[in-house]
């Protein structure tokens, strides 16, 4: 069972950032085309078929780390930007929201801090 943080590469190039605690048990989740959660990537799979789409894990992590990794990565990859990616909303909220960060006005410091937190988290 490996947890932590997958990409899925559409062959428009669009991009799909996901978290899981068992990825191979949501990747066959998304093979079956049972996410109905993620339009935008469940829409992708029925277009293109499974086979098309690149999958790769982008770093394995204790479940701990899940929901800020997602958003770090979610930000860096720039998955919510509908010309280039696939994910509806970010976990980014999620995240700000557990470090008592509730002005999510200021995105440049939300950003800073998700960056020190996987600074910190990848130095374990």
């Amino acid at each position: 069972m490996k947890c932590g943080i997958y990409k899925i590469i559409a062959p428009d190039n669009r991009v799909y950032i996901g978290k899981s605690k068992d990825i191979d048990v949501r990747w066959l989740r998304y093979k079956q085309i049972n996410e109905s959660s993620q339009p935008e990537l469940s829409g992708s799979i029925i277009k293109y078929g499974w086979d098309a789409h690149k999958f790769e894990i982008i770093e394995e992590c204790g479940v701990d780390e899940l929901h800020a990794l997602e958003s770090y990565y979610i930000t860096y990859y720039k998955s919510c930007d509908r010309k280039i990616g696939m994910n509806m909303i970010g976990d980014l909220s999620y995240f700000m929201s557990s470090y008592g960060i509730y002005n999510m006005n200021n995105r440049d410091y939300c950003l800073m801090h998700i960056v020190e937190y996987h600074k910190a988290v990848t130095k374990k």
